[in-house]
């Protein structure tokens, strides 16, 4: 996460929830929000992690489709309690969510006005925002995709 504070509608008008063109280095990417699922898992409190789970949140962060050098997540970290253990822990310090949940790009299926979150509590935990909010708990996720 690189900067908190922000809402959901800030990345929108900034063009950053889908995707905007921007030049680092010379080099042309795309820049957006991960995709998070649209729902709370079937009968869960959040700690399962979102319905779909073809989303890239579950499928990369939360590991469903681990990426060979990237740490996966443990029962510890699995566990929604937080601690310093889980801070330390390889997972958490590769994809800082500890304490913080970050927007995903997928508004939420039941609430016109929610967005869906995820981390904070657990690697995979999954949460919702009304698109408008901004605190420091809550923030902005980049996704750079190269273009050729």
């Amino acid at each position: 996460m690189i900067l908190v504070r922000v809402s959901w509608q800030d990345l929108f008008d900034a063009g950053y929830v889908d995707g905007a063109e921007v030049v680092i280095d010379g080099k042309t990417y795309t820049c957006r929000l991960m995709t998070g699922g649209n729902d709370y898992q079937l009968g869960t409190d959040g700690l399962s992690g979102g319905h779909p789970t073809d989303n890239e949140w579950d499928c990369f962060v939360s590991g469903a489709e681990p990426v060979e050098g990237l740490p996966t997540l443990t029962p510890n970290d699995r566990s929604g309690v937080l601690s310093d253990k889980v801070l330390q822990a390889p997972h958490n310090q590769f994809w800082n969510w500890i304490g913080a949940v970050s927007w995903t790009s997928t508004p939420y299926a039941n609430r016109e006005t929610a967005r869906c979150c995820r981390g904070y509590q657990a690697g995979q935990f999954f949460y919702l925002n009304t698109y408008d909010h901004r605190h420091e708990d809550i923030g902005w996720r980049p996704v750079l995709e190269q273009l050729l």
